[in-house]
């Protein structure tokens, strides 16, 4: 999806920032690497977690959760969100063949 937004931009502004999409991309993974941490770390200290101990049960399904459940309610919610991008196959084939057609017409 990031090279379709970089072929967006330029079909739509004249600008290609594949730079600037793809860095922007970069530290927002980043980000939310960051603060998936905490907000497991802030879960499991709330339950009970101590480390290097025996696991009481409160412990164990914060675990079980911030390891299944919550990762796989964060995938549903993106594939519904995705379910609305509004780039298909055929929408790039015409992005791509009006960017052809500017870069082939002359200057």
């Amino acid at each position: 999806m990031l090279p379709d937004t970089v072929e967006y931009n330029e079909w739509r502004f004249g600008r290609r920032d594949e730079a600037k999409v793809f860095g922007i991309a970069s530290l927002t993974h980043k980000l939310g690497m960051g603060i998936s941490a905490v907000v497991a770390g802030l879960l499991l200290d709330a339950c009970g977690f101590a480390a290097n101990q025996v696991q009481g049960a409160g412990a164990i399904e914060a675990i079980r959760a911030t390891m299944g459940l919550i990762p796989a309610g964060g995938m549903v919610l993106s594939m519904l969100l995705m379910r609305g991008y509004p780039i298909d196959d055929a929408e790039h084939r015409r992005i791509l063949g009006a960017l052809d057609a500017r870069r082939a017409a002359p200057r």
